[in-house]
């Protein structure tokens, strides 16, 4: 056996040549995005409309029913209240 390198290892010079892309602009990143305050504004109105629209349905539909008492006569069988 001789003390030479594995042929299953390889440099990190061989490793980067390997992962090279083929063209020259391939390597290359897109350019970053311009932040559009517009759009921002636009979604943080809608944001802030769309908090108040579920804050409004809950006051509205929750909150005032919150705390009905029950009475002790009624009967908690399942099915629709008996007609008199």
């Amino acid at each position: 056996m001789s003390k030479t390198r594995d042929s299953g290892q390889k440099t990190e010079k061989a490793n980067q040549q390997e992962m090279a892309p083929a063209g020259d602009d391939a390597g290359k990143y897109p350019p970053p995005l311009k932040p559009r305050r517009g759009l921002f504004v636009v979604f943080a109105i809608l944001l802030v409309l769309l908090f108040a629209g579920m804050l409004t349905m809950y006051f509205t539909t929750v909150y005032p029913n919150r705390y009905q008492p029950q009475s002790v006569e009624t009967d908690q069988t399942a099915g629709p209240p008996a007609k008199k």
